[in-house]
C-alpha cells in the first residue's frame, strides 16, 4: 500500500514555486529566457494567475506522482530519489519538451532554460520525498 508523505508533498511543491519564481527571474534566466521567446520582459504578461495556478496544480500532480513511484521502486534514499528524478528528466520530460519546442519554432536557448529548470525540479523533488522522514508519514 503506498502512503504519501502529505506534509514532503506540501513542502517540495512549495519550493518547486520558490524555484521557478527565482528561475525565471531577473537574477537568473527572465532576461534569456524572454529574449529566446523573442520577447522584451516588458511583453510578458505576469499579471496572468492562470499559468501560476496550473503550475501549482501540475506540481501537486507530479509529487504525488512521484512518492508513489520512489515507494514503488523503493528508492529511500536521496541519492535513489535524484537518481529517480533523473531518469524521469531524461527518459519523460527531455523527450516529451525537445520535438514540442522544435516543431514551435522555439529556440534552442528556452528549450535549455527549460529543461534544466525540469531537471533541478525533478532532482529536488526526488531528493526531498525520498528522504523526508518516515515518522512523519501523514
Amino acid at each position: 500500500m503506498v502512503r504519501h508523505h502529505h506534509r514532503a508533498i506540501l513542502v517540495t511543491v512549495l519550493l518547486n514555486q520558490v524555484v521557478g519564481f527565482l528561475w525565471y527571474s531577473s537574477y537568473l534566466f527572465l532576461n534569456p529566457w524572454a529574449a529566446g521567446l523573442g520577447k522584451k520582459v516588458s511583453e510578458l504578461n505576469r499579471g496572468n494567475l492562470a499559468p501560476y495556478i496550473g503550475a501549482i496544480f501540475g506540481a501537486f500532480l507530479s509529487c504525488y506522482v512521484i512518492s508513489w513511484l520512489l515507494q514503488r521502486l523503493g528508492a529511500n534514499t536521496g541519492g535513489k530519489g535524484a537518481s529517480v528524478g533523473i531518469i524521469l528528466w531524461v527518459g519523460i520530460a527531455l523527450p516529451v519538451l525537445l520535438p514540442h519546442y522544435m516543431f514551435a519554432g522555439i529556440s534552442f536557448s528556452v528549450l535549455f532554460i527549460d529543461a534544466l529548470n525540469a531537471l533541478f525540479i525533478l532532482v529536488m523533488t526526488g531528493f526531498i520525498l525520498a528522504t523526508w522522514p518516515k515518522s512523519r508519514l501523514y
